[in-house]
């Protein structure tokens, strides 16, 4: 809801103000509430799911990036967001979600290792499309298709190659 919500931010209309006024009262009504982290053996470890919803947004054609950050069984960030760009094809949006998630995991580990708390594994970052898994990673020859998105390329195979982050593949399950 506050990621639609957002969107109006600029030019709120009467039926947005009062959604805003709807998730207060329900945030007002949660203060009590609370996450419990359970505690996690063998140190921090971090796990990204990403996933991209291509052309979703009915308007702009763009699509919409979602990913989850676990600190070992602790979901610990969540969030969605609309891409900056329109992704010409599937793995294309696919791969700006790995990019999203290979910056967050960064920053969380400088946040980390800030507090003292360095990362004992590598994190793992699971796609469920295999061109952003796999084959861009491990095939260095751009085509076509994928000069439009070669600075994320190189960008995380950088990080890859540094062994900063692991991007695996997990199949959709339906």
């Amino acid at each position: 809801m506050v990621n639609k919500l957002s969107q109006f931010l600029s030019s709120p209309k009467q039926q947005h103000c009062l959604a805003w006024k709807r998730l207060l009262r329900y945030l007002k009504g949660t203060v009590g509430l609370g996450l419990l982290f359970a505690h996690s053996p063998g140190g921090l470890s971090l796990t990204v799911y990403i996933d991209a919803d291509h052309a979703s947004c009915k308007v702009t054609k763009r699509s919409t990036s979602g990913l989850c950050v676990f600190l070992g069984k602790n979901l610990l960030v969540w969030g969605s967001r609309k891409q900056s760009v329109v992704a010409r094809f599937v793995g294309e949006a696919e791969y700006r979600a790995v990019v999203q998630g290979v910056t967050e995991i960064l920053w969380l580990k400088s946040l980390f290792f800030e507090l003292g708390y360095p990362c004992a594994k590598i994190p793992v970052i699971w796609s469920d499309n295999l061109a952003a898994a796999k084959s861009i990673d491990e095939n260095p020859v751009f085509h076509s298709r994928t000069k439009d998105i070669e600075i994320d390329v190189h960008f995380v195979r950088e990080k890859v190659e540094n062994r900063d982050v692991e991007i695996k593949y997990i199949p959709t399950l339906y």
